[in-house]
């Protein structure tokens, strides 16, 4: 039913060819995907969790976010267990259309689930892959302490700058050497900010936005196949209708409002910052009147000495700052991810809920009937 009625969807499922029982199945709406092509950031989080019914499994998700911060569920698969071959299944399932991503190029953010890392590096080699810093800190917790080393380690993580980044891990190294080695054999580049990809225009460092697809199928995970399947199409039909509804009320060429409340809040603490224009609607020096440490803004070619504009694609403190003295239109200094424009394109894309299409198909199979007794046939 989801491939009649949403041509384009992925819709499949296996199951045992000697008992003819269940294994895995992936449902991905065309709808969240075309959104996902067009408008939203090149971010893709992979996270599961346990079925709740009476016959077990694991619910696994692909999510990516919108320009509101909100999550875009771009598929769910269903297995019998969080192993390296199902997860396989799902990714394989879910590649053509991650990989049409207008950019060309997506970063990935999970757990450090071993049949997941390997799954993802065998689908979408050469791609970037994050691991979920609280995930990483909670399995660190267990072996290591000690409050400063949690710190060092923070800091580390979340630094911009790669000097910031050093230190921190020298302090680590300093006060503990096994410790600092345990991250870096990880690799630095999926879990320091530092290192990240500035393309997919997202610096999370946790899964967050994934984890929290896990709270809004709660109402799936103790439900037969059947049924989970189709309230998952409900779900994601009333996501994309609330968002289409609420976003008509806004104005094109805007920013969506949660960029705008962040940015009024930027503007109420601007006095914090002294700004002095090096070449006037071009370059500005920036200097935080507290720390007294200085940034250098560059409006044309959109970048900030302290990296946060670049690895976002959202101003940071000091490019707000400095745009308050021009009245500048605010849209052209951020990624269109942040528009209304783009939002709407999030929301536009429509599918027919295949619950529908069932009761109509039940209704002619009614009718049917009752014409094959009229007629005597």
């Amino acid at each position: 039913m989801v491939a009649k009625t949403n041509p384009g969807s992925v819709a499949k499922f296996t199951y045992g060819r000697k008992y003819f029982k269940f294994e895995t199945m992936t449902i991905s709406f065309a709808a969240p995907m075309k959104a996902f092509h067009e408008s939203c950031r090149s971010v893709v989080g992979f996270d599961a969790c346990h079925l709740t019914g009476k016959w077990g499994g694991v619910l696994m998700a692909a999510t990516t976010l919108d320009g509101e911060n909100r999550l875009v569920p771009l598929g769910i698969g269903v297995a019998r267990s969080e192993t390296k071959e199902n997860w396989l299944i799902f990714l394989k399932d879910l590649a053509p259309g991650i990989l049409a991503h207008h950019s060309g190029k997506v970063t990935f953010i999970s757990d450090q689930q071993k049949g997941l890392l390997e799954a993802v590096a065998e689908v979408f080699p050469g791609m970037p892959h994050r691991y979920c810093w609280r995930h990483n800190y909670k399995n660190f917790k267990k072996t290591y302490k000690s409050p400063t080393l949690h710190s060092s380690m923070w800091n580390a993580a979340k630094a911009y700058k790669i000097k910031h980044f050093e230190e921190h891990m020298t302090a680590m190294y300093q006060e503990n050497a096994k410790a600092a080695e345990y991250f870096m054999k990880q690799g630095h580049q999926n879990w320091a900010r530092a290192f990240f990809d500035p393309i997919s225009c997202c610096e999370h460092l946790n899964n967050n936005f994934s984890e929290s697809f896990n709270s809004m199928a709660t109402e799936l995970r103790d439900k037969p196949i059947v049924i989970l399947g189709m309230l998952y199409g409900e779900l994601v039909m009333k996501m994309f209708t609330k968002r289409r509804e609420q976003c008509t009320k806004w104005k094109s060429g805007d920013l969506v409002p949660k960029a705008k409340d962040l940015i009024k809040k930027m503007l109420a603490i601007s006095e914090k910052f002294h700004v002095q224009a090096s070449v006037v609607g071009e370059v500005y020096l920036v200097t935080n009147r507290s720390t007294r440490k200085i940034f250098t803004v560059n409006l044309i070619e959109k970048n900030c000495t302290c990296l946060q504009w670049q690895f976002r694609g959202f101003r940071c403190q000091h490019v707000v700052s400095s745009l308050k003295t021009i009245s500048p239109n605010w849209d052209e200094y951020c990624s269109p991810y942040y528009s209304v424009d783009y939002y709407r394109t999030t929301c536009a894309p429509n599918f027919f809920h295949w619950k529908t299409f069932m009761t109509i198909q039940r209704y002619y199979s009614i009718l049917y009937g009752l014409l094959c007794i009229y007629f005597k046939l």
